[in-house]
C-alpha cells in the first residue's frame, strides 16, 4: 500500500513539474514584442593593407662622461648673422677648455640676402671667410679648427658676416649650428631629431641605437638617455650593440623638434658609435573596399517599415593610419564620416533598407572594425 502511494506521488510531482515548465514557456511567448531588432552583426576585421616605413636620423660617434672626447661646446637650432650700415649681429660664444686638441664648427645656410661673406674667428684669429649659398639638401658646412688655435681655459668664438660693399647690407640665416672640441673634460651630448605630423599620427615606435666598442669606456655609472626631458633609459652598459625603445608615453614625443640627451655622472665615461634614432610609422599600401550582402526576412522588413522604428549602424573603429575618412554606402545612400577610435553610430535614413541590401565600407587609409551592427529600434515616446 505504501509502495503504491509512493508511485502515485512520483507521478504526480512529474506531471506538476511538466505543467509548471509548460506554464513558464507560455509566459515567455506571451511577452510584448521586442523593441529592438539586430539585422546584421559581424566583426569585419582589418580593411586595407598596412605596411610600415621608417626614417633614420644619424647622430654618429661621440663620447660622454669624464674623459677625452668630442665635447659639444655650443649648439643652436637656428641663428641669424647680419652686417649693415647701422647695425651688426654676430653669434658669439665661449668654451672653457681643459686640454683641447682640435675642433669643428658645423652649420647649414638656409637663407641669404646681400653679397657679403661668412667668417669664423677663434680667439681673435679669422680662420674662415667666404661667400655662401643656401643648402637645403646637402650636409651643410664644416669648418675645421686645427690643433694649436685652441687654448686651455676660456676660448672665444665669433660667427658673423662681412658687408659685401660700402652700402651692401648682408644677412645670413643659419640652422643646426654646432661646435665640437676634442678635449679632456666632463661632457654630455644633446641632439635633435624631427618627427613629422604624419609620422606621429601613424606612429609605430622609435629606437635610439648605438654601439659601445671595446675601448677605454669606464662604465662606473649608468648611461642615461633622456628624450624631451624624460628618462627613457638609465643603465650601466658594457661593450655591445644596444637599442632603446622610445614611444609616446615615455618620451612626450611631439611633431617637429624633439631633443635626445646622452649623459652620465661621476668618473664614468662612454664612447658611443653608430648612434642614430629610427622613427617607424605606418603606410597604407593598398586601400580596400569591403562589401557585405544583407538580406531581410519578411518579418524583419515589416519591423523596419513600421512608422515607430528607426535604423542605425554601430561599430567599434580603430584607425590604423591616416587619413581616417570612412565612407559607408548602403544601397543608394552614402555616409561620409571622420570616425573616432571607439564606438561610432550612424543614423540610417527612412526607406533605405530593402529586402536585398549591399553595405560597403571604404577609406583612403586603413582601419580595423569590430562589432559592426545594423539594427532597428522602436522610437522612444
Amino acid at each position: 500500500m505504501e509502495q503504491g502511494f509512493a508511485a502515485v506521488l512520483v507521478i504526480g510531482l512529474t506531471v506538476f513539474g511538466l505543467a509548471f515548465i509548460a506554464n513558464e514557456s507560455n509566459l515567455s511567448t506571451s511577452e510584448e514584442p521586442a523593441d529592438e531588432l539586430t539585422i546584421f552583426d559581424k566583426n569585419v576585421g582589418t580593411v586595407g593593407d598596412v605596411t610600415e616605413d621608417f626614417r633614420t636620423v644619424e647622430i654618429g660617434q661621440f663620447s660622454v662622461g669624464e674623459g677625452r672626447g668630442d665635447v659639444q661646446a655650443y649648439r643652436s637650432d637656428s641663428g641669424e648673422i647680419s652686417n649693415g650700415f647701422l647695425s651688426k649681429n654676430s653669434i658669439n660664444f665661449d668654451y672653457n677648455a681643459s686640454q683641447p686638441r682640435d675642433g669643428e664648427l658645423s652649420f647649414r645656410v638656409i637663407g641669404r640676402e646681400g653679397s657679403g661673406s661668412v667668417y669664423f674667428e677663434v680667439n681673435g684669429e679669422k680662420i674662415f671667410e667666404e661667400p655662401m649659398t643656401s643648402d637645403f639638401s646637402g650636409t651643410g658646412t664644416e669648418i675645421d679648427i686645427r690643433q694649436g688655435i685652441l687654448d686651455s681655459g676660456i676660448n672665444t668664438f665669433e660667427l658673423g658676416t662681412t658687408r659685401g660693399g660700402l652700402l651692401g647690407d648682408t644677412t645670413y640665416s643659419l640652422e643646426n649650428i654646432e661646435l665640437e672640441v676634442n678635449d679632456r673634460n666632463y661632457h654630455e651630448r644633446v641632439e635633435n631629431f624631427r618627427i613629422y605630423t604624419h609620422e606621429l599620427e601613424n606612429f609605430r615606435g622609435a629606437q635610439a641605437s648605438f654601439t659601445i666598442p671595446l675601448d677605454d669606456s669606464v662604465p662606473s655609472n649608468p648611461l642615461e638617455i633622456r628624450v624631451n626631458g624624460n628618462t627613457v633609459s638609465e643603465e650601466t652598459r658594457a661593450q655591445g650593440d644596444y637599442s632603446v625603445d622610445i614611444d609616446t608615453s615615455n618620451a612626450d614625443l611631439r611633431p617637429g623638434r624633439n631633443t635626445i640627451r646622452f649623459t652620465t655622472s661621476g668618473r664614468s665615461f662612454y664612447n658611443l658609435e653608430n648612434t642614430d634614432v629610427r622613427v617607424e610609422y605606418a603606410v597604407t599600401s593598398d586601400p580596400e573596399t569591403r562589401s557585405e550582402r544583407i538580406n531581410l526576412s519578411e518579418g524583419e522588413l515589416e519591423f523596419v517599415d513600421r512608422e515607430d522604428t528607426s535604423e542605425r549602424i554601430e561599430f567599434n573603429y580603430v584607425n590604423l593610419n591616416n587619413p581616417n575618412n570612412l565612407q559607408i554606402d548602403l544601397n543608394d545612400e552614402s555616409y561620409e564620416l571622420r570616425p573616432q577610435n571607439g564606438v561610432n553610430t550612424v543614423e540610417i535614413n527612412e526607406g533605405v533598407l530593402e529586402e536585398d541590401n549591399i553595405l560597403s565600407l571604404s577609406s583612403e587609409g586603413s582601419f580595423r572594425m569590430e562589432n559592426l551592427q545594423l539594427s532597428s529600434r522602436v522610437d522612444e515616446e
